[in-house]
């Protein structure tokens, strides 16, 4: 980023690079690098990943970046990690996220080895919640894991990085091999290996189960080396038992068992069964989702809550990271036969093309995304102004506390488009308003409060905003 400056309008809805300064890089993958930057006309922190183009076809995932990138435009809730402005140049595909200051729950299990119950009682609120939005919409996230899971300023857990994240439209299976192993639904495996047909939205709440007996013992309840089959792995969640502490309520034991039951029916599925628990029956979920519960634990702001080598390693290699790197991968071409992704990572089939390359046909068919021009358009008032909103989220009481329809109507085009006779979607961001009509049915919890179903609940906390960490978790599929 360095120096450069521009004269362009401070508007946000022409967000380009040269409107942001690099502040400091706190993360980097396979693909590319975070940096924390900012943006010099609309004075704010972001977080920004850019990922060489070049390195993605490598790998073979260009598509992977397209299908993330247009879940993440349909998404805005207060536990996901919010996606902002995308664009792209020669080189590189940038996004620019919500800024979380508090660090991955992977690095603060690193620093004290597990949390308090209280502590992991309220991530797993939080991040359930999550997954109900997510699979309200059809979205199945498929790797969740502490790395995954980002804290801001105040304590708040936020799901990030939808890499392996796909759509599944109701009655259907996915079929691949995605996700981190030891967080993978035995379902999973077995698809894997034959044995299943395929699995559902119920897999993440496996993972869920996984990341809350990590947090609350250090470590997770199924074992195994890193070059264990998946045979062997999944002979052991099927054969194998789980261990707790004697001095774990009977209650949290019995809610831990629900979620990593091998049996996709007896296990806790969805957020009626999550909620109505005994376990749960104290959590308010109204005000867990409108953040007026207090987290155990405030991350320090006297501290960087990541790994520190991450910017150490940038100003080594360059002293104005991105803009260092502008001219080294202009134009190079591919020298290997290109593969097509099939559905994730590390499923791809190999094919000679005689059309465009993956990168060719991004270049042709990206189309820029600004969350607030987008909005504004669906508002159709023509003028884009960031919420500067501190109140939590409306209450879900009430029916009527809907947030409005220009927050909800963020939609998709698709064009269909040709690569050595294989077809694909253009995935991108739509002008047009969208005509998504939010359902307004609650389901009732033992503690008379009511949750949120089928209802998008979409607010801006600038509060929360201003103080974040994004922080790159590249996964193994």
């Amino acid at each position: 980023m360095g120096g450069r400056c521009s004269r362009r309008s401070s508007s946000p809805s022409q967000t380009q690079l040269n409107d942001f300064t690099l502040v400091r890089s706190i993360g980097k993958g396979a693909f590319g690098k975070v940096g924390i930057v900012y943006h010099r006309g609309m004075k704010k922190h972001y977080a920004m990943k850019y990922m060489c183009k070049v390195r993605l076809q490598h790998k073979n995932v260009v598509f992977n970046v397209l299908r993330e990138l247009q879940i993440l435009k349909e998404l805005s809730h207060p536990f996901i990690v919010n996606l902002w402005f995308t664009f792209i140049d020669d080189d590189y595909i940038y996004m620019v996220n919500d800024l979380l200051l508090g660090g991955d729950l992977r690095y603060h299990l690193s620093q004290v080895g597990r949390f308090t119950e209280a502590r992991c009682k309220l991530y797993a609120c939080e991040m359930a919640l999550a997954l109900d939005y997510l699979h309200n919409r059809n979205i199945m996230h498929r790797d969740l894991k502490p790395e995954n899971i980002l804290l801001d300023d105040q304590g708040h857990a936020h799901l990030t990085d939808f890499n392996l994240a796909t759509k599944i439209d109701d009655g259907m299976l996915a079929t691949s091999f995605s996700g981190t192993r030891p967080y993978m639904a035995p379902e999973i495996l077995a698809t894997a290996l034959g044995q299943r047909e395929g699995y559902d939205m119920c897999a993440d709440w496996w993972s869920l189960g996984v990341c809350l007996y990590e947090m609350l013992r250090g470590r997770r309840p199924y074992e195994f080396h890193s070059s264990s089959s998946t045979l062997q792995v999944l002979s052991l969640m099927i054969n194998g038992s789980i261990t707790m502490p004697a001095e774990w309520p009977n209650d949290l034991k019995k809610f831990l068992l629900g979620l990593l039951s091998t049996s996709t029916r007896k296990r806790t599925n969805d957020l009626t069964k999550f909620s109505t628990h005994e376990y749960m029956q104290r959590i308010d979920f109204d005000s867990v989702l409108a953040r007026r519960v207090t987290p155990a634990f405030v991350p320090k702001r006297t501290r960087l809550n990541c790994d520190p080598t991450y910017e150490l390693e940038e100003r080594i290699c360059e002293s104005s990271p991105l803009y260092g790197r502008h001219h080294r991968h202009r134009r190079k071409k591919n020298s290997h036969t290109p593969t097509i992704i099939t559905d994730r990572c590390g499923e791809s089939e190999s094919t000679n093309l005689n059309g465009p390359t993956q990168t060719e046909v991004l270049d042709k068919t990206f189309v820029s995304y600004n969350r607030f021009k987008a909005a504004s358009e669906a508002d159709g008032n023509g003028k884009v102004e960031e919420k500067k909103d501190k109140s939590p989220v409306p209450s879900t009481s009430s029916p009527n506390n809907r947030p409005p329809q220009s927050q909800l109507s963020i939609t998709s085009r698709s064009t269909n488009y040709s690569i050595g006779g294989r077809r694909f979607l253009d995935l991108t961001a739509s002008n047009s308003p969208s005509n998504f009509s939010p359902a307004s049915s609650t389901c009732s919890v033992s503690n008379n409060t009511s949750i949120l179903k089928n209802r998008a609940v979409v607010t801006n906390h600038k509060s929360e905003l201003d103080g974040k960490l994004f922080k790159i978790s590249e996964t193994v599929a």
